[in-house]
């Protein structure tokens, strides 16, 4: 980190010069199992699988029958203005969300090309940016919430 507190953007240069030997790269502390093909984790179970099973058909269909692909962070974006009392600001959804505003105004840029908010300058205060909810939003976060719910209940009633 410099003194101005910015950190150096420069990754270390893989090309420099090593106090290594090609013989030290032999005599290496690797066990047979580092290279072992990965064993997969448990499966999910119970209310959980229902849940993930019931996100992963909703992306499915949204993304099949409406052709909108969003990224995790656009969809928790999406999901705090549309849940929110007020209209958030981009700050106040950089804070909620712990992400920044640069990456808020990133995922909004996707989200407004699509209709699913829109910007507008806050007239109270010129330097905060409102974000609105839109008819087109609010249909396709209905239709979402619709498909989850049919399909939670139908991944539940499968599991039982």
């Amino acid at each position: 980190m410099s003194d101005t507190g910015l950190t150096d953007d420069h990754a270390p240069n893989d090309h420099a010069p090593s106090s290594q030997t090609s013989s030290d790269h032999t005599a290496s502390s690797h066990t047979p199992s580092d290279h072992a093909p990965a064993q997969p984790g448990p499966r999910p179970t119970g209310p959980a699988r229902d849940a993930l099973v019931a996100l992963r058909t909703g992306c499915h269909i949204l993304v099949a029958t409406q052709g909108v692909d969003l990224s995790m962070r656009q969809i928790a974006i999406l999901l705090t203005v549309y849940l929110a009392p007020d209209e958030p600001t981009v700050r106040g959804l950089s804070a909620t969300l712990e992400i920044s505003k640069p990456a808020v105004s990133r995922a909004l840029d996707r989200l407004c090309d699509l209709g699913l908010v829109r910007r507008k300058t806050d007239q109270k205060d010129r330097r905060n940016v409102l974000v609105q909810r839109t008819v087109k939003g609010s249909v396709f976060l209905n239709d979402l919430g619709e498909i989850l719910a049919d399909a939670f209940t139908s991944s539940a009633r499968h599991a039982a």
